[in-house]
């Protein structure tokens, strides 16, 4: 049985990063213009409605009448109140926040007005501060830039892995033994946040299969599922997961042959025969299958006008023909199926 190694890649993430199913803003401001840079409690239009932005349920529009239909927004000059959204989940971090879902509303028009590597500074307060500039695309405001900053609620940052599963030689894979094959895999774990391994665990459709880096396992044939689970020095547990599909597409080994039933030998003619009795002899092997099962028939060769001679009881038939034939089909357990044959010449 061949090793299952699984060896444990570990990438550490240096940068703090959280995802963020809602953001708690505490002040903000927006100015339009290049180089019009808003400030809270400042310069620009401030930020009037407060609290968390909740990014399950939002309001794509709003527009007179409509002020306290979002939770968050300000009242841009004369254009009115401008509502805020996010199309994504905002990811916070100190090396630089992902924001480009965050979107604008006003008046029955939405525009995308995020960026990526948004400008984060810890306050050391407990809040966050972040600063960045989008330029408008399509809708009233094309190719306006806007300049935003909001104060936020620092997140807090937990703990947390991610695991992949490599399989060398892939997830669907040829049977190699009886009954299945031996399969390689490597777990790739990501530590996130600080995060610190303790112990990882396998297990194959369910069933633990041992802990550590590396494996004896086998895999029968047929679909299976095999699970990497990490856990964090603090209990936290993650896994990763992968179907594998074992498959015999490979079709049995087949050998036939007329035999001489004193000698055991092969025989291919009359004169190799010792005492012209002769035995049919089949043989099947498969990798995968340990009982492939076979099926054999006889004939020989005939012309018009040969005649068949029946002794005793209709048991026996007697015939001159130049040649009997053998052949065998042997199918496996998956329905792969291999022919085979062999003739036996009578001497002139």
């Amino acid at each position: 049985m061949k090793k299952l190694f699984l060896a444990l890649m570990m990438v550490l993430a240096m940068a703090l990063n959280v995802q963020a199913e809602s953001v708690d803003i505490i002040a903000g401001a927006f100015a339009m213009g290049p180089g019009n840079i808003p400030e809270i409690n400042g310069n620009g239009d401030q930020f009037n409605r407060l609290g968390p932005l909740d990014l399950t349920d939002p309001m794509p529009y709003l527009g007179p009448g409509q002020e306290g239909a979002q939770s968050i927004g300000f009242d841009f000059g004369f254009f009115g109140p401008v509502g805020i959204y996010t199309t994504s989940v905002p990811v916070l971090s100190l090396d630089g926040s992902d924001l480009s879902g965050w979107t604008c509303a006003w008046s029955a028009n939405t525009f995308n007005m995020g960026a990526t590597n948004v400008n984060t500074v810890d306050n050391g307060d407990g809040t966050w501060t972040m600063d960045w500039s989008s330029t408008v695309v399509g809708g009233p405001f094309a190719g306006q830039v806007g300049n935003f900053i909001l104060k936020v609620v620092a997140p807090i940052f937990s703990p947390y892995a991610s695991v992949a599963i490599e399989v060398t030689g892939g997830l669907s894979q040829e049977c190699t033994i009886l009954g299945g094959s031996d399969i390689s895999a490597t777990a790739v774990v990501t530590l996130i946040n600080g995060a610190e391994l303790d112990y990882i665990t396998w297990s194959l459709d369910g069933e633990y299969a041992g802990s550590g880096e590396s494996l004896d396992v086998f895999t029968s044939l047929g679909a299976h599922t095999l699970q990497a689970m990490v856990t964090l020095i603090d209990g936290t547990t993650n896994e990763g997961l992968v179907d594998v599909q074992i498959e015999d597409t490979t079709p049995p080994e087949l050998y036939v042959a007329f035999i001489d039933k004193k000698t055991g030998e092969e025989v291919t003619s009359i004169n190799d025969v010792s005492a012209k009795r002769l035995m049919a002899y089949t043989e099947a092997t498969d990798i995968c299958d340990p009982a492939p099962m076979v099926e054999v028939n006889g004939g020989f060769a005939l012309s018009s006008g040969d005649v068949l001679k029946l002794k005793g009881k209709a048991d026996k038939v007697v015939i001159k023909t130049p040649e009997l034939r053998l052949l065998g089909v042997a199918t496996d357990a998956s329905g792969n199926t291999a022919a085979a044959s062999t003739n036996f010449l009578r001497s002139e």
